[in-house]
């Protein structure tokens, strides 16, 4: 089961909740933010599947995308979260365009 297509899906839509739910409440103006976040973590798979190869256990490569796509966009979610509440508390400071002045 752990290996199975379906746990991989299950976690390919949390990963894509993860990711909208942060373009949503995060307030980025451009797509950008969400494209470079999937190029980075397909960039992460491929190299995950790369030591999997050289060291023999590329069988396991179904269960191992599942379990860090699945616990990513837990993380994910959870900081969207706090930012969510800390917003009100931190007003200006937490916006996305003060960061990155």
């Amino acid at each position: 089961m752990p290996d199975s297509v379906l746990v991989l899906g299950f976690a390919f839509l949390l990963f894509l909740f993860a990711m909208l739910l942060t373009e949503v409440l995060a307030g980025e103006d451009s797509g950008s933010g969400l494209l470079s976040s999937v190029m980075v973590s397909l960039m992460g798979y491929v190299l995950y599947w790369v030591v999997l190869a050289v060291t023999g256990f590329s069988a396991r490569l179904t269960p191992v995308i599942a379990c860090i796509m699945a616990c990513g966009s837990i993380l994910t979610v959870l900081m969207v979260a706090a930012f969510v509440v800390l917003s009100p508390i931190l007003g200006r400071y937490a916006q996305y365009e003060y960061i990155n002045k």
